[in-house]
């Protein structure tokens, strides 16, 4: 079908035929969602709260709207007030239940992005993998009963837990409100189920988005007036190496090789490719899927690029969370040549302190 599609239909065209094709499947999905969020909202399906404040950070759609920096901007906001429990299901990881982080356990046992936030704040969180969340609470403050704040990662569409604030994140590049449910589209709940949420935040804007633009989205995206919007651009950070943490700026990197191998396993790798590829220096570009598990080849691939002084591999911290875990498998020059690029959330138009303000007004009134 898609063969015979690509021969009479242009690109346009060919995105529309299948959209129509898939439509018919769209509105039994959706219909599916609207009975289990009706069940949740009549109290058939039962939510269960706690004693401790409950902040979940999630979206609508499938693919990465910048969950993970936002919930490592909330934790290192509020980590030194409060004694913060993250928990995430741990998508893809190769383990099941419920798991309590450790130093000894890696990606394949906690998920890329737990591991990556518990080792960026070790010691000063408490983090936990669970596909149940209730279950994965309770745990929790079983084991660390001084845990004050739980931090739900991913838990937009998980209502068993009534969390008390709800942060649904939405991507500057494909909002909610142009896309359509799955599989036609990417929303896995209708446009509608925004107001769910106290806080909306379009994530990956422009860091120059316009007055006018803000306006405009205000007005597709209407809000409740209790729900606050807020809009967040991605900064990338300095260099560091994998295994050392030791930092080298991204300029000098790039006057210092003479080839720089880009590697990114994530949704959307263009603006990491491209934010490389802005200081000049000859760049190979190697997307993977998100969430790749590297084969031995993948490896025997990066150990070949590495292996010359003048090439250095840059990937993202979460495909570096996945390549730590085969340190034996580099000796030290080579290792010494593989870095991560990090990247942190920054709130436009100077609304940084008024999104702080309302997290910690909630933590506040409620622990």
């Amino acid at each position: 079908m898609k063969e015979f599609l690509t021969k009479i239909l242009n690109k346009e065209q060919r995105k529309t035929a299948v959209e129509l094709i898939l439509t018919p499947f769209s509105w039994l999905y959706g219909a599916g969602v609207w009975l289990r969020n009706a069940a949740f909202n009549m109290g058939i399906l039962k939510q269960e709260s706690f004693d401790v404040p409950v902040v979940s950070v999630g979206n609508i759609t499938v693919g990465g709207t910048g969950k993970t920096p936002h919930v490592e901007y909330i934790v290192e906001e509020l980590c030194q007030k409060y004694h913060i429990g993250v928990l995430s299901r741990g998508y893809k990881r190769e383990t099941h239940g419920f798991i309590m982080a450790r130093e000894t356990l890696g990606p394949k046992d906690l998920g890329d992005e737990p591991y990556q936030i518990y080792h960026k704040f070790l010691g000063m969180i408490t983090l936990a993998v669970c596909e149940d969340r209730r279950k994965g609470i309770h745990e929790m403050l079983k084991l660390d009963p001084d845990i004050n704040l739980i931090l739900l990662d991913d838990a937009f569409q998980h209502r068993y837990v009534k969390a008390g604030m709800k942060i649904m994140l939405s991507d500057y590049s494909r909002p909610v409100y142009d896309d359509r449910l799955l599989p036609a589209g990417l929303l896995r709940e209708s446009f509608s189920q925004r107001r769910r949420a106290n806080v909306v935040i379009v994530t990956k804007c422009p860091a120059n988005l316009s007055v006018e633009e803000r306006k405009s989205i205000s007005k597709k995206l209407s809000l409740l007036p209790h729900q606050q919007l807020f809009f967040s651009t991605m900064v990338y950070g300095t260099p560091y190496n994998i295994f050392t943490q030791e930092e080298k700026p991204m300029r000098e990197l790039a006057e210092n090789k003479r080839r720089i191998v880009a590697m990114a396993g994530i949704a959307n790798p263009a603006p990491f490719f491209n934010e490389i590829e802005k200081y000049g220096c000859p760049v190979v570009r190697k997307p993977f899927p998100d969430h790749h598990n590297f084969s031995k080849e993948d490896l025997e691939g990066f150990k070949a690029f590495v292996s010359s002084p003048d090439t250095a591999i840059i990937t993202t911290e979460k495909d570096a969370a996945r390549l730590q875990s085969f340190k034996k498998l580099w000796n030290e020059e080579q290792k010494a040549r593989i870095y991560a690029l990090p990247i942190k959330v920054e709130f436009l138009f100077g609304e940084k302190d008024k999104f702080n303000k309302i997290i910690s007004n909630y933590v506040g009134q409620n622990k």
